[in-house]
């Protein structure tokens, strides 16, 4: 998940996307998810006693899914080594 930061003064701020990828009708794909900029925080009474407060939640927004001109194609997440940068890489045939 790709937290940006507008300034090293500042906190960081809200979560704000993640590239998730998977298959939908046997067709290899990419979404994009988008998340509020709210803190969405909610969790058990348990949750919070094991993580000392209520652990985050991630509330989608928006979910976009990359779309290609080919019929036949294989798509997927490339060699992102660097979590800090505000783009992704995608393996395209």
């Amino acid at each position: 998940v790709f937290n940006p930061t507008t300034d090293n003064d500042e906190s960081p701020s809200p979560l704000a996307y993640a590239v998730a990828t998977g298959r939908e009708s046997g067709m290899p794909r990419v979404w994009v998810l988008e998340f509020n900029d709210e803190d969405q925080a909610s969790g058990s009474s348990e949750e919070a006693d094991n993580f000392g407060t209520s652990p985050p939640s991630l509330a989608v927004s928006r979910m976009t899914r990359l779309e290609f001109d080919e019929t036949a194609y294989d798509v997927g997440i490339g060699g992102n080594r660097d979590p800090n940068l505000p783009y992704v890489v995608i393996s395209y045939d």
